[in-house]
């Protein structure tokens, strides 16, 4: 597995780098999102390229790929125990690597990720037009309609929940906290 220095595990070939952002585990986890982006709308591309989409899924494999990598999941107990043993050998700045590593390896939330998968999304930004038809050939050959929506489609649509038939009033500022 090649996280570091270049995240060739991203690639299509990881070899040689050839395929950003294509690699098999990524398309898998990039097709369930577009699975889910299609039930909501037509197409998963009608609000534009998923930038974002792609980025989030590319930290959840990385983060996948660490927990993999780490062969088993540490308890909190051990892990503490890792940043003592460092910190008693006098290794503050390993202490610390490890502090943020199991704490980005215990959640998946904007803190341990957020940065990851900003950093993802500069990149991103820089893929082509062509580069994109890549990437959504091959995430698209895993994407899985859903049936619900199917059914939904060929009936002619569902009722409404009540919820969906809120009434959102213009001057509404919000919760003022008031129950009445």
């Amino acid at each position: 597995m090649h996280l570091k220095p270049r995240y060739l595990c991203m690639y299509r070939d990881d070899t040689k780098g050839k395929g950003a952002f294509q690699a098999e585990v990524l398309m898998r986890t990039f097709a369930a999102y577009l699975s889910e982006c299609e039930a909501t709308t037509r197409s998963p591309l009608d609000f534009g390229l998923p930038i974002g989409g792609l980025a989030i899924c590319a930290a959840a494999v990385e983060r996948g790929l660490l927990l993999y990598q780490t062969g088993r999941l540490l308890t909190e107990e051990e892990q503490d125990a890792d940043v003592q043993a460092a910190l008693d050998e006098g290794k503050g700045n390993l202490a610390e690597s490890l502090r943020d590593f199991y704490l980005r390896l215990r959640t998946f939330s904007e803190g341990g990720w957020g940065t990851p998968t900003q950093n993802y999304v500069k990149v991103i930004l820089k893929l082509n037009e062509k580069q994109w038809r890549g990437i959504l050939k091959a995430s698209m050959k895993h994407v899985k309609r859903s049936k619900t929506l199917a059914k939904t489609q060929e009936v002619g649509g569902e009722e409404e929940d009540d919820r969906a038939l809120m009434i959102v009033d213009s001057d509404d500022e919000g919760y003022s906290g008031d129950s009445e």
